[in-house]
């Protein structure tokens, strides 16, 4: 728990020193959360009881 607080303190204190980067950050965001969507929009719904494994993008981190 002692880390965490330490990471958030020191990328607060950076991205506050620094609201260029932040501003980039957020966009960087923005458009992983829309790629998000739109390949959520594009994937096919599929049946609960399919035995049939879909391949899926590995930036999807999940």
């Amino acid at each position: 728990m002692l880390y965490l607080t330490i990471v958030i303190f020191v990328l607060g204190n950076f991205f506050f020193r620094k609201y260029k980067y932040l501003k980039y950050f957020k966009w960087i965001g923005v458009v992983y959360l829309l790629y998000l969507a739109y390949d959520i929009y594009i994937s096919a719904p599929k049946e609960f009881s399919s035995k049939i494994l879909s391949s899926r993008s590995y930036v999807l981190f999940f």
